[in-house]
């Protein structure tokens, strides 16, 4: 299955992204960037409102660049935040629905992608 497949069955299935919702990705280079990537792509096929922003990885106590947190604060419909743990190999992603205020945790295994 290719990657955008994937980014259109969590739009649809996971997320169920509906038209005009403002989605916020955020993300960090390399992997996790080509990721976030297809999930926009597919997000815009949903006739969402997609945006991507990149910030360097952050460890477990390390706080998001501030204009991280001031993008979270414009209270867009979903937050999706995909960052690589590097001696892990795992991409956990991190879905907030603002408007359901749920928080989803979905850890993604990569296997030579």
């Amino acid at each position: 299955m290719k990657l955008i497949d994937v980014s259109r069955t969590v739009m649809e299935q996971v997320l169920g992204v509906e038209k005009e919702e403002e989605i916020l990705i955020i993300t960090n280079p390399g992997e996790p960037l080509e990721i976030s990537l297809s999930l926009f792509e597919a997000a815009r096929e949903f006739e969402a409102k997609p945006a991507i922003i990149v910030q360097s990885p952050k460890g477990t106590l390390d706080y998001a660049e501030r204009a991280v947190i001031e993008a979270i604060k414009s209270e867009p419909d979903i937050v999706v935040s995909i960052s690589e743990k590097s001696l892990e190999k795992i991409l956990t992603v991190l879905i907030l629905d603002i408007s359901e205020g749920t928080i989803k945790n979905i850890p993604i295994f990569l296997r030579n992608c």
